[in-house]
């Protein structure tokens, strides 16, 4: 684990978890989490080096999804974790939700395979290596594919309606934006963007990480807004406000992305 760390960025989050250990169902919560490997408290700790089959839950609506995962360390409260391989039946869409989503892995494929019945499973098997170039290539602390799969960035989703007016009242600055969340609109400025994400500096109702956001960005040439979705990565509090950092889900409608990209390649050159 201690190389893992020192290649991939660990982010908080709490996300329940299930598994057996000797025919006993084990429930416990991820504190952080990374694109290799997660921390977990749980009662009873189990022993390094053993494999468990975890049941976890992103807990904004998507379906469990079952990781094989190596106990790499056990402390006194809680045990650390390597990914190994995810999966899901049925359908990739959680699956792919929780790999790019949640864990910000925009590199690789998820597999599908069939059983004797002909019933569909979709697995990803997590390549440190490649994840380790990724990282290097991009800073991102997030060949052609073989057949029977499905990459993990989505091709097509439903259009938003856009064409409405900035937000008044907006925080100075930058370029407004104006998002949503269960329980409040806010409005905010963003000061940084990437090809997969966003940083926004608001004021107001706060937010939490994997909290899901509709966001609404209005670039300063009159054009019509930008309308995305995406997940809350990492907040980061500021003497007034707060720094938030979103990652852009896999429902986002791919012209919206287009547009966006362009306007974060401008943020980007001087």
């Amino acid at each position: 684990m201690r190389s893992e760390r020192r290649r991939f960025q660990r982010f908080p989050g709490r996300l329940n978890v299930r598994f057996y250990v000797d025919d006993r169902l084990i429930e416990g919560e991820t504190r952080d989490l990374s694109m290799a490997g997660a921390y977990i408290v749980s009662t009873p700790i189990p022993l390094t080096n053993r494999v468990l089959v975890l049941k976890v839950f992103p807990g904004y609506g998507q379906q469990a999804v079952t990781i094989e995962a190596r106990v790499a360390r056990s402390l006194d409260n809680g045990f650390g974790v390597e990914w190994m391989q995810a999966s899901s039946p049925i359908s990739a869409s959680p699956l792919r939700a929780f790999i790019h989503d949640v864990l910000g892995i925009t590199q690789g494929f998820v597999k599908r395979l069939e059983d004797t019945s002909g019933v569909p499973r979709f697995v990803y098997k997590f390549s440190y290596d490649l994840l380790a170039r990724t990282v290097a290539a991009t800073g991102d602390a997030g060949g052609g594919p073989p057949s029977e799969t499905v990459a993990i960035v989505a091709d097509d989703a439903p259009r938003p309606d856009a064409g409405q007016s900035a937000p008044t009242g907006a925080v100075a600055g930058a370029i407004p934006v104006l998002f949503a969340t269960k329980a409040a609109k806010v409005r905010a400025r963003m000061i940084g963007g990437y090809e997969n994400g966003l940083v926004l500096q608001a004021e107001g109702e706060p937010v939490a990480n994997f909290d899901r956001l509709d966001i609404h960005v209005y670039p300063d040439d009159r054009r019509r807004r930008i309308d995305l979705k995406g997940l809350v990565s990492r907040v980061k509090p500021l003497d007034k406000g707060y720094k938030v950092y979103i990652r852009l889900t896999l429902d986002n409608d791919q012209p919206a992305l287009a547009r966006f990209r362009v306007l974060a390649e401008a943020l980007r050159t001087p």
